[in-house]
């Protein structure tokens, strides 16, 4: 049995159903962005103890496993990962080269500085100190970027909420009070 109730609530239903099923989008979309800030806000720690390992003579094969036990969590999976490839027997030009292919490209100075390495010979504890002080400096940046965002993002509900209480508390006694003042 179907009850017909009007166009106003099949619009309230479309809208409703509409919401509900964009919703999981959303919230997939939300947390993606919440762990690539994760993984950001990670790098500079993940350098450090990367920049440890190595500077002991730890090889690099040692040094991912090493920042898969002590590093911060949002590395840990994508070391883990190179970790498992390089203990696989897989070259490490490609494990690195996969490596600097997740996190949407967080890691590729750090495989372009440990492959620079590999093929030169150079020191790498310097650069990647260096590069950790590159990667705080540019989370810093972002989190004072989104802390200017923040009320401005902030402005419209603030208004939406606050406004009618302002309107209520103050115009309406006062038309009020004037309308009971007037002779009808």
């Amino acid at each position: 049995m179907v009850i017909f109730l009007g166009t106003r609530s099949l619009t309230t239903a479309a809208i409703c159903s509409s919401m509900m099923a964009g919703s999981p989008f959303l919230l997939a979309a939300k947390r993606s962005q919440a762990e690539r800030w994760r993984e950001r806000n990670a790098m500079p720690e993940t350098l450090e103890v990367l920049a440890m390992a190595i500077s002991t003579g730890m090889p690099i094969e040692r040094s991912v496993d090493f920042v898969v036990r002590v590093g911060p969590d949002p590395a840990r999976a994508a070391f883990d990962a190179a970790a498992r490839q390089l203990g696989a027997g897989s070259s490490r030009r490609a494990v690195l080269s996969s490596l600097a292919d997740q996190a949407d490209g967080l890691y590729s100075p750090l495989v372009e500085v440990l492959l620079a390495a590999e093929r030169d010979g150079a020191p790498v504890a310097l650069v990647l100190d260096r590069l950790a002080n590159e990667a705080r400096r540019a989370y810093r940046n972002a989190a004072e970027e989104r802390a200017r965002r923040t009320p401005v993002l902030l402005l419209a509900p603030l208004m939406l909420c606050s406004l009618p209480a302002v309107l209520i508390g103050s115009v309406v006694p006062f038309v009020v009070l004037t309308l009971g003042q007037a002779p009808l």
